[in-house]
Formats: C-alpha cells, structure tokens, sequence
C-alpha cells in the first residue's frame, strides 16, 4: 500500500508547518541546511531524502511503525504535530549535514530524533543503511512516541531502561535471537539483574554491558506488555511512576504485584517465560555473542577478506579490519580468559594493518589535509585565527554549520549573533566562531598539540605539577562543546579568556579554550 501522495512541496509545507511559519521559506531553509531535494509525505510525516524512490519507502515503513505503535500505547492525539524526516546517503553526509541539530557525539549514532517545540514540527536524522526501514527508523520513531505519549510537556525524564526497551520493540528483527543472548547471559552469571537495569541512569561504558542493558530492557518491555492483566496496563504504570515520581520498582509493584510481588519474581517468570520463547529455536550463525569461538572464527574470515581486498578501495579493507577487531574486542571484553594470547596476537596484526592504511589514505586523500599545513596551527594562538585561516590549514571540516540559542529548553536560531561551528574530528578540532572569528576551540585526540606544557594523553599528575596554583575549582562543562560526560574538569585563568582541562581515567583527554567574549563562554549555545 502506498501512503504517500504528492504535490508541490511548496504547497504542503503551506498546509503541514505550524501557524506563523512561511511554510516556502521552511521548505527552502530545510533544503539548504540538508542538501536532500526530494520531498514525500503522509497524514503525519513529510520525508526528505535524495530521491524520491527513499522518501517514498521511508513513509510506508513510518506509517506501519505507527500502526504498531498504537497497539501497545492508547494514542489519542497521535503525533501532535507533523514530523520531518531527513534521511542522507551515507554516514559522512549525515554527521556534515546533521550534526548542526544535534549538539553532542553525532559520531556514535545511527539516528536520533528532536521533540518539536513551539512552532517547530519534530524532526527525525537518519542515514541510509541496510537496516534503515526494518530497525533504525522504527527504533527512532518508538523513542519520540513514547515522548509524545507519556512525556508531552518534557516535564519528566523518561527511565533508559523504558526508553530503549521500547523503542527496541518497534524493530523488524527475529527477537528470539535477543532473548537467547539474554538466557545465555544468566547462565554464565553476566545478567544486570533487573533491580539494577531499572534504576540505571547513564549507559553503561563497555561495549559488552551496553549491548546486553539494550536486550534486557527490550525482553522487559515485551515481558511487562504480554503479562498484562488488563488492557493499557503498561502504559498506565509507565504514567504512574513519571507522573507521581515513585520509583520505577514500586510503581511495577503497584500494577503487577498480584501476579508477581517483588523484582526477584518478575525477573526469574521473565527468564521462564524467555526459556519457553527459545525452546528449539537454532541459533543462527551470526549469533556469536558470549560465543568467543565463533568470535574468532568470524575475526579470521574478516581478516581474510581484508586480505582478498587488497585491489578494492582502502575504506573496503578498513571496514573489515574494523569488522575483525571489533570481535576480537569483544572476545577480549565477554571472555578474557579464553585464548588470551592467541587473540591479543591476531588483534595486534589486525591494528597494526589498519593504522598502516589509515596512514596510508591519509596521504592520498585530500580530506585529511596536509600535516604540514597543520602545523601553522597551534592552540596558544587560537583566537587569532578567522573561519577562513581555519577551513584553509584543515580543509573541509567533518561537519559544520549554525548554533542555536537554548533558552528554556527551546531553540532558537543564532542569526541574530551570528554564531557558528566548525567540526574536524580527524584533527580532534572543533571550533566556535563569532562574525568569523574564533572565540572558542575544543580539542581531544588525536590532536598532538600542546598547550601551557600539557598536551592530551598526559597524566593527571603532570597537569597539576605543570598547571600548579594557577588552576581553579573544579567545574561542569559547557554544553555545546564536545566533551564526554563524567570527567573531572579544571579551570584556568588565561589572557585570552579561559581555560578547561577535562581528565578520565587519570589522562588528560580535553582541553577548551573560552574567549573573553562573553558569548564564547556562554553555556547555553548547543551545537544542533
């Protein structure tokens, strides 16, 4: 079934943009920002993409998702408001082109989504994949329905565990894969158990405890929502804990607790109930999770293939070089013990190639700029630089754009001060410009420079003997600069304006640089 329908697209953004938006304007604006010509839209969605034929899909597996959605959420207003969809060609085209909405580590995500405030629509960032219409799009479209649905006024902070499990629900997979890695998890001890999966807060950092919390809660979503003694159960306890603040345990409790009275017994009937799902289901080949055998059997044929590439592009043999060490990683992470020397050995091999390559690319490729150019760049001289002297020693930057003023949780656009952002990740760069000109840098690894006598990667005790007395108390980071979270910060006075220092795990891994403008220090500037 076909859900779109067509016209001009000046005419529907008239008709699907909020009152007060010149829907003409809007449609230009979005098309210049993304670089996405082709226009496709339902009731509830308006898709842009590179070609028709991909706004087209993209609508039909959007409406179908809905559907579903609605199954397991009493919606009554649906959306709300309409949604915009921005789908890029590849992965370099997204980060360039997304990264201006979306304010943090774009370079660790597929996709994400933006709740609409005042007169703008929500707006979903995807980029074409193998698994766009079946998981990532669906993924994304569960997080901002649960949004609309349970949080509308963004007054709540839904829990992790709800938010992923259930926009794990909305994806086209064979789940029963899932639910073997989780049975396989509580037979070698490494299950979260379910009062700790609840309470969670942050992801956890290891790759290995992040995949499984993403599982887990998805088998508890799908637990909670089959166990139901009445309809809307779920989601009436979902709105019980966010809108009276209990505790998620407690409010659990309250909905299920005649059938199951406390935590240890929902967690050991959803293992049971998992058990019952799995009986006979084969495990297919490609689930190789706490599997370090099969780890390593699929790490050699990557390598191998890498090996067999050698007439193929450089990027072709990177990727399964990163395939290979990816699993050996994992190895190393699930079972460190197994093999140990043996899979450092073959990980050694498989870094090694892949450095050399990169190396390699780098000095064929003119997005990786010329080192020596580089080298007329130093961070004691920041401010003194131009957004032109920048794109000319870095080339083309890996993303860039506008930055928006976050006042009250809403964004407006940064005209008025003409602000804006340059990001080079292969450098370990990112740069905040006023009228053109720098009044703040971050940078992290791999960039080699020094600044004050330190440099990234260098103890915490060096930066305190080094930065002494002239450092101050320690302090949060500013949000538009690209810092990860949990780290420890100091703070320095310097002529210029200031500077941080951001330590983790006892290394220096950041530093900032804030200009005296008062507007290179302001906190509220988020890079989306």
């Amino acid at each position: 079934m076909n859900r779109c329908f067509y016209c001009s697209p000046i005419l529907f953004l008239l008709y699907v943009l909020p009152a007060g938006v010149n829907g003409a304007e809007s449609y230009q604006r979005y098309k210049k920002e993304t670089g996405l010509p082709a226009l496709a839209s339902s009731l509830h969605f308006t898709v842009f993409a590179r070609n028709q034929s991909i706004a087209s899909k993209a609508i039909d597996s959007l409406e179908e998702t809905l559907e579903k959605i609605m199954v397991n959420l009493p919606l009554k207003r649906v959306l709300g408001k309409h949604c915009l969809v921005f789908i890029w060609e590849d992965e370099k085209d997204y980060i360039k082109r997304a990264d201006q909405y979306h304010g943090g580590d774009i370079e660790t995500t597929m996709g994400f989504f933006i709740m609409a405030q005042r007169n703008e629509p929500h707006k979903i960032f995807f980029y074409e994949g193998n698994d766009l219409y079946l998981k990532i799009l669906p993924h994304e479209l569960g997080h901002l329905m649960l949004e609309v649905v349970l949080n509308p006024l963004r007054k709540y902070v839904i829990p992790l565990w709800l938010h992923e499990g259930f926009a794990q629900l909305q994806e086209e997979k064979d789940y029963l894969q899932e639910f073997i890695k989780v049975k396989r998890s509580n037979e070698r001890g490494r299950l979260i158990s379910l009062d700790r999966l609840i309470m969670l807060k942050r992801y956890p950092i290891s790759f290995f405890q992040n995949s499984l919390f993403y599982m887990e809660s998805e088998s508890l979503v799908r637990f909670l929502i089959e166990e139901q003694t009445r309809e809307n159960e779920f989601y009436e306890c979902c709105n019980e804990f966010l809108f009276w603040n209990i505790n998620p345990i407690e409010a659990i409790k309250n909905r299920y607790g005649k059938k199951f009275p406390n935590m240890d017994t929902i967690q050991k009937n959803m293992l049971a109930w998992i058990r019952e799902k799995t009986k006979g289901v084969p495990i297919t080949p490609e689930n190789t999770f706490l599997q370090p055998q099969k780890r390593y059997s699929m790490a050699c044929r990557h390598l191998e293939k890498s090996g067999k590439e050698e007439s193929e592009e450089t990027e072709t043999i990177l990727f399964s070089l990163r395939l290979a060490i990816s699993e050996l990683s994992n190895i190393q992470e699930e079972d460190p013990q197994w093999s140990s020397v043996a899979v450092k050995k073959l990980l050694e091999e498989c870094i090694e190639r892949r450095d050399s390559l990169k190396v390699k690319l780098s000095q064929v490729s003119p997005d990786h700029g010329e080192t020596n150019r580089w080298k007329s760049f130093s961070l004691k001289k920041a401010f003194t630089f131009y957004e032109k002297d920048i794109l000319n020693i870095f080339g083309e930057p890996t993303s860039s754009g506008k930055i928006k003023l976050s006042k009250n949780g809403e964004s407006f656009a940064s005209d008025k001060y003409r602000i804006s952002y340059a990001k080079f990740i292969d450098c370990g760069l990112k740069f905040i410009f006023r009228r053109k000109r720098v009044i703040g840098v971050s940078a992290w690894a791999p960039f080699e420079g020094e600044y004050q006598g330190v440099k990234i990667g260098d103890s915490r005790e060096k930066v305190l003997e080094v930065l002494g007395s002239r450092l101050k108390r320690r302090i949060n980071s500013d949000s538009y600069f690209n810092v990860i979270e949990d780290k420890n910060c100091l703070e320095m006075d310097i002529a210029e304006g200031r500077a941080r220092y951001y330590i983790k795990d006892d290394e220096l891994t950041c530093i900032e640089l804030h200009g005296k403008n008062i507007l290179g220090m302001r906190s509220t500037w988020v890079g989306f």
